[in-house]
């Protein structure tokens, strides 16, 4: 799914999360929590149903229904806990990111700003920057819940059918490829959507910084022209 280029990427963006480890373990204690309780309302409701209301018994009713809030609560607390700390890890990654970022900004020749726009350099640290969050925090809290959730309900499938559960691993080769082909297709079109956004972002500094010059030629018509050109790439791309 990664190419090599894309770890070496991915591995020096994870160096930002590693001096705040401790946020990570909770982040991910939460998440995995929040998975492992995912197959609880089938496995509580089919004897709720079978065994409780279907033969009167209420003594199992009340029960496996205290059973079922308190797992919801516990679930809950499990997907705040795991969401509180994966926000805060995200703000961090973005504020030391753009520290980095602007002082090595600070650092660079003039020709540098002689051949990137001021748009594309401000898209850098706004609409790039938060992208790169998504991909340090959000990408692995959703990976590693969503997997074990996977493995949670194979194993609730097992208990209950494992010849049905079976025929989930001659698919999965299919939907492996198709994940695959798809994630291809999502990294080209955000990148297509970062350079929209960089050249968005250079229109509205050069109407704002010709601002004079537009209102003297009515260029007013001409310059919506262009934003919304760019607006629209921006768009679909999104």
């Amino acid at each position: 799914m990664f190419n090599r280029d894309d770890r070496a990427r991915y591995l020096r963006l994870l160096a930002f999360i590693r001096p705040h480890w401790r946020v990570v373990l909770l982040a991910a204690g939460g998440t995995i929590l929040y998975g492992l309780t995912e197959p609880l309302v089938p496995f509580v409701l089919q004897p709720l149903v079978d065994g409780g209301f279907a033969e009167g018994d209420m003594r199992t009713v009340y029960g496996l229904t205290a059973l079922l809030f308190f797992g919801f609560m516990l679930r809950g607390a499990a997907s705040y806990t795991a969401t509180c700390s994966m926000n805060w890890l995200a703000q961090q990654v973005v504020y030391t990111l753009r520290g980095r970022m602007f002082a090595q900004l600070l650092r660079l020749p003039m020709r540098y700003f002689d051949e990137n726009s001021a748009g594309s350099i401000v898209s850098r640290f706004t609409y790039d920057a938060l992208q790169l969050m998504a991909a340090s925090t959000d990408a692995v809290a959703i990976l590693l819940r969503e997997t074990v959730t996977i493995i949670a309900l194979t194993v609730f499938l097992f208990y209950l059918d494992w010849r049905m559960t079976l025929l989930l691993f001659v698919v999965a080769p299919v939907l492996a490829y198709i994940i695959v082909h798809v994630s291809k297709k999502l990294r080209t079109m955000a990148r297509a959507m970062q350079e929209d956004m960089s050249g968005m972002n250079h229109v509205v500094d050069e109407s704002l910084r010709g601002r004079a010059i537009v209102r003297i030629y009515n260029g007013q018509d001409y310059e919506y022209t262009r934003f919304e050109r760019q607006a629209e790439a921006v768009r679909f791309h999104a």
